[in-house]
């Protein structure tokens, strides 16, 4: 079974590392599972999945992961996003005028915990709330931001064993 991370980071399920991964039962499956849960859910709730996929596009862009950018920014397209909107992701706050009120919420939430999750406050909860997130969406869209700074960080470490079976 191919995954997403195995995906991004080139590795053949065949593979000494793809083997390795598999034989991690729960973590091959918490990743694979998180990532349907997060990015791709049946009920996607009061954040939509174009929504999911931007804010996994501007993380990826924040921590400078290409792979999951571009993985992200392609669903984007496929989604029917404009290139102005993909283009105020990339450069938000500053053309944020391009991209609904829901969006820029979602967006301001992902730049503050990816950038600064020290300095989240009740203000920034009040703000989603604000912006129509219900408490199932505040925690979908934490546990998503959560989950592609992992996945980045992942395939990080997932390069570094790449390089060394070279």
């Amino acid at each position: 079974m191919t995954d997403i991370i195995n995906q991004l980071a080139g590795i053949a399920d065949d593979s000494p590392l793809g083997t390795l991964r598999a034989s991690r039962d729960v973590t091959f499956n918490a990743a694979a599972g998180s990532y349907r849960e997060l990015i791709t859910p049946a009920d996607p709730g009061g954040l939509s999945h174009v929504e999911r996929n931007a804010v996994a596009y501007r993380i990826a862009l924040l921590e400078t992961s290409p792979a999951v950018s571009e993985h992200h920014r392609q669903r984007l397209e496929a989604a029917g996003v404009t290139p102005a909107q993909l283009a105020a992701i990339e450069s938000f706050p500053s053309a944020s005028d391009q991209l609904e009120p829901h969006l820029t919420a979602a967006l301001t939430h992902s730049d503050l915990l990816t950038r600064a999750p020290r300095e989240a406050t009740a203000a920034e909860i009040a703000a989603l709330r604000a912006a129509g997130f219900a408490t199932r969406d505040i925690i979908s869209l934490s546990q998503l931001i959560a989950f592609v700074s992992f996945e980045v960080r992942l395939l990080s470490a997932l390069r570094i064993l790449q390089e060394e079976q070279a």
